[in-house]
């Protein structure tokens, strides 16, 4: 209970519960590999004792209140396109939007497998009109139509879909491919440490080096400092910002959590 985030707040009930699952997961994957569930285990049943205790208080305290993640407004979403407009010519710039995209087109959760990120992960495919769009491989079996004869009208209502926009700046088909062009060959991760020096002056922009997790974990909320956004807005944010516009545009809530 003397758990604290950064501001010195109590975490929620949500949160503690997280973390607890997280710690769980922690332990029973690489490179840890302990067959244990502390929800479960009888080693464990006094210190779960404690937490239900715990998480009692926290109700009493008005902390078990579930609050959404904040879209991200349309003042502060005119801030990020301005800024992404220099993603063509700017080493940071560029991997900034191509995370963005990623999040958004692919509705993705928080940092949640950024660092597993890999350029196999992706593939780029055309419509038989001859319009680009990137698709996340994992879960290409979930789609109904598959291969070049792709129409417009099938793949759009299709998870996991990153459409060209011809004629836009901010096409994140554009970016995506200039980023795969200029990203580091030796090494594996997606995301790259961006090169600070003589950077325009070769063909490779970032370092034979991983982006670091923790920037990963606070992408969206660093963007949120450097574009001096009205919030500091975090990578689920993103997700939010999605499922909005994703109702705005007539979707059913049914379709939307599909």
């Amino acid at each position: 209970i003397k758990c604290r985030n950064q501001k010195g707040e109590k975490y929620s009930k949500a949160a503690m519960i997280n973390m607890r699952s997280g710690l769980n997961r922690y332990l029973n994957n690489p490179p840890i590999l302990r067959d244990v569930n502390l929800m479960q285990d009888k080693e464990f049943h006094a210190a779960n004792k404690v937490f239900r205790g715990t998480l009692r208080v926290m109700k009493q305290e008005g902390l078990d209140v579930t609050t959404s993640k904040q879209p991200i407004c349309a003042e502060d979403q005119k801030l990020l396109d301005s800024y992404f407009e220099g993603a063509l010519t700017n080493n940071v710039t560029l991997q900034d939007k191509v995370f963005y995209d990623i999040m958004y087109y692919f509705v993705r959760r928080g940092r949640e497998g950024l660092r597993e990120l890999k350029v196999s992960d992706f593939e780029l495919k055309t419509t038989a009109s001859g319009r680009e769009y990137v698709i996340l491989r994992a879960n290409e079996k979930s789609k109904k139509h598959q291969g070049d004869e792709c129409q417009e009208k099938d793949i759009m209502t299709q998870r996991n879909i990153m459409l060209s926009q011809p004629g836009n700046v901010l096409c994140p088909v554009m970016s995506f491919k200039l980023f795969l062009i200029k990203r580091n060959e030796g090494e594996a991760s997606f995301f790259q440490k961006p090169k600070e020096k003589n950077v325009f002056e070769s063909a490779c922009w970032y370092e034979k080096a991983p982006k670091g997790k923790n920037p990963k974990s606070t992408w969206m909320r660093d963007l949120s400092l450097k574009c001096g956004l009205s919030l500091l807005y975090t990578n689920h944010c993103i997700r939010a910002t999605a499922t909005t516009n994703m109702h705005k545009s007539g979707l059913s809530l049914q379709e939307i959590a599909q």
